[in-house]
């Protein structure tokens, strides 16, 4: 993607956010630092759809994740001490180390080619996009910046799957919590269902959404 510089503005609404939250709640796509790429077509879809049906049984899948290397100038712009490093190739991913604000993690990220499955004998340039993207990745799960974009990387957006730290299972769990029994009728009344594992991924994403950027992590 075209190197693009933040504006003052841009800047400082990172600087402003403090908490995971908050930097969670940031529109990262309006800074036009998001990359997206096509990962192939899947096959049949496995949640929702009629089996032997032949709508909508291939989708194109697109990820969509901060660019590594503005990963690498907002951490260090948001902590002076942000680090990171890869500790190793491993047979079945590249695994990285990062600080950020003082929280260590670390995470495994596989080798995928442009189908989004998994390569098992990767040579040097896909090590090196697993390394990269995976940077990418553990930055936005101990920030929060770009986190949102990971949800439904694994399904089409008919679908909340997981990968960014945030599963349909994960969302059903803290729905549950978190709504009332009333609001919880409401929400089945107005989309037709008796349960929240019921509904569909993009009703689950938007109403995740609500109850989070009114809740809270």
């Amino acid at each position: 993607m075209e190197n693009k510089k933040l504006t003052s503005e841009q800047l400082e609404t990172l600087k402003k956010a403090t908490t995971y939250h908050d930097r969670y709640l940031i529109n990262i796509r309006d800074f036009g630092i998001v990359d997206n790429r096509k990962a192939g077509r899947i096959g049949k879809l496995k949640d929702g759809i009629k089996e032997g049906s032949k709508e909508d049984l291939r989708k194109e899948l697109k990820l969509s994740y901060i660019s590594w290397a503005y990963a690498e100038y907002i951490g260090n712009i948001i902590d002076e001490k942000f680090d990171w490093e890869l500790l190793s190739y491993d047979v079945d991913g590249a695994v990285i180390k990062m600080t950020f604000l003082g929280k260590t993690r670390t995470m495994k990220y596989p080798y995928l080619d442009n189908k989004n499955q998994a390569i098992l004998e990767p040579d040097s340039f896909q090590k090196n996009n697993a390394q990269m993207r995976g940077m990418s990745k553990l930055f936005s799960m101990l920030s929060g910046i770009g986190l949102g974009l990971y949800t439904g990387e694994d399904l089409p957006t008919e679908f909340v799957s997981g990968g960014g730290g945030v599963s349909r299972d994960d969302m059903i769990a803290y729905l549950d919590k978190n709504l009332t029994d009333d609001q919880k009728q409401q929400i089945f009344s107005k989309h037709g269902t008796s349960e929240l594992k019921y509904l569909k991924g993009p009703i689950m994403k938007e109403v995740y959404e609500k109850v989070f950027a009114a809740k809270g992590k």
